[in-house]
């Protein structure tokens, strides 16, 4: 029995023709088969597979429209000339465990998240002779299937993982093709030659604590969820008491499930000046806690956060925090990750990105931030 055909799944749901074209795709990445080379005729790649003709022409015609192969009538099917050097097309791969890339899925602020990382993907993409490809992989599977990820990763040119998804496949991949991740707390472990993207937590939180001090603030809380967020519960109040702010622990309210009667019955009772916002998705809830118990937000407290921005866009007043620059982080993997691939240089890492401040009318600063 001939090695191609041993390669080969019979008894799986992939049709025959995916993962012949999935076989010859690596080869031709790989450069087994180089820019130019004329392949075998169709009659022996289905001797090959032991497979018929019709599905090596399903296969082919998959690899003809992914331009990794040019079929010239009388003459043969040859591998593209544009995979010759900087003009070969770029496969990259966004993977992601989710079953559905749906707002029904993700909350408000993940989706956001998301969204603005995603355009900047397909941004910096765009001219640049790359195609970004997003993947579902079963998240925590079993060996065999881990083994089948893994080789279909491959295939790619790169990788874009989100926080600690699929972490069985970042250790397997990291190494094997430039694979970025996008970190979701400064104290993740990070699988060995993986390369981490991530925005300055230090220097935000410090930023924001001095913001807090030049709205003259001299007591702060925060508001949160039980489920976690303790990293930056830590940064926050380091950072406070760096700037001589005071961060009561009866002020860190926490909640399973947000209960407007009860956060309203907070607010009305004793508060501190500033009110740090962990989870975005709760900001709308604080609003509607302070109109209810007749509170002025900017006035008779202050509040500011750090997040996208598109969770809480239209509230009045305009809320005050510094923007994640998921899309710049985006823009900037695909630009690197593209010259880095089409150059061999090796990429290990990314510079901390920076935060804007977007001053809105949730807090109001009588001097101007350090």
């Amino acid at each position: 029995m001939d090695s191609a055909e041993l390669l080969l799944r019979k008894d799986e749901a992939l049709p025959l023709p995916d993962q012949i074209s999935g076989i010859l795709r690596e080869r031709i990445v790989s450069g087994e088969y180089t820019p130019g080379k004329r392949l075998g005729s169709v009659r022996q790649f289905a001797g090959d597979f032991d497979v018929s003709p019709v599905t090596v022409i399903k296969a082919l015609d998959i690899l003809e429209a992914e331009a990794l192969i040019r079929r010239i009538p009388m003459k043969g099917i040859y591998v593209s000339e544009r995979l010759k050097g900087e003009n070969r097309q770029l496969n990259i791969c966004f993977a992601f465990p989710e079953k559905e890339m749906s707002p029904e899925v993700l909350q408000k602020e993940n989706w956001a998240l998301s969204s603005e990382l995603q355009r900047g993907l397909l941004g910096a993409a765009a001219g640049k002779n790359a195609v970004l490809q997003f993947v579902y992989f079963e998240d925590h599977p079993e060996p065999g299937v881990l083994n089948r990820q893994t080789a279909e990763l491959k295939k790619y040119d790169m990788v874009i993982f989100v926080g600690h998804q699929l972490e069985q496949l970042q250790r397997e991949i990291a190494g094997v093709i430039p694979a970025f991740r996008m970190v979701g707390d400064k104290n993740e472990t990070i699988p060995a030659s993986m390369i981490p993207v991530d925005y300055d937590r230090d220097a935000v939180f410090l930023r924001l604590a001095r913001h807090i001090r030049a709205c003259g603030c001299r007591t702060a809380g925060m508001i949160g969820m039980h489920s976690g967020e303790t990293a930056k519960a830590a940064m926050f109040q380091s950072a406070c008491e760096a700037c001589g702010i005071a961060v009561k622990d009866r002020f860190f309210w926490r909640f399973d499930t947000v209960d407007h009667e009860i956060l309203a019955e907070k607010l009305k009772g004793e508060r501190p000046d500033f009110i740090y916002c962990m989870h975005s998705d709760l900001v709308p809830d604080i609003y509607e806690a302070a109109f209810q118990c007749g509170l002025k937000i900017g006035r008779d407290f202050q509040t500011a956060g750090i997040a996208t921005g598109v969770t809480f866009s239209g509230l009045l007043p305009q809320y005050t925090y510094f923007r994640i620059p998921r899309f710049e982080m985006g823009y900037r993997i695909m630009s690197e990750g593209i010259e880095a691939v089409r150059s061999g240089k090796e990429l290990s890492s990314l510079p901390l990105f920076h935060a804007e401040l977007i001053q809105g009318k949730s807090t109001c600063p009588i001097y101007e931030e350090e």
